[in-house]
């Protein structure tokens, strides 16, 4: 299971902007609803709440598991708080991902 404590190193995102975002857009019901579509527990979400701040690989995985389309994550990160340059790092590597895919080598 993940929690905020292990993500003090990695770029994080506004947690209330991301959360709003997650709520009007993807019908992300509570905090408890995020941690289930996550697979964390929900204490988690409440540290990161309370920190302000909501690690981006919490973003990577709903749109791994397709809560979030991939076309659309560069777009909710922005929204969110994120630094330029990783956007266009994360859109880079998913149009390889894309590529590779199509070639037929996931």
């Amino acid at each position: 299971m993940s929690s905020v404590g292990d993500t003090k190193s990695e770029e994080n995102l506004d947690f209330n902007a991301m959360f709003l975002i997650l709520k009007e857009q993807y019908a992300v019901k509570n905090q408890e609803d995020l941690a289930a579509r996550l697979g964390i527990q929900p204490q988690a979400i409440s540290n990161a709440k309370k920190a302000g701040r909501m690690p981006i690989k919490w973003i990577h995985r709903l749109a791994q598991k397709n809560l979030i389309p991939w076309e659309r994550v560069s777009e909710i990160m922005q929204r969110g708080g994120h630094l330029k340059w990783k956007l266009k790092l994360l859109v880079r590597e998913f149009f390889q991902r894309f590529r590779l895919y199509k070639e037929g080598r996931k």
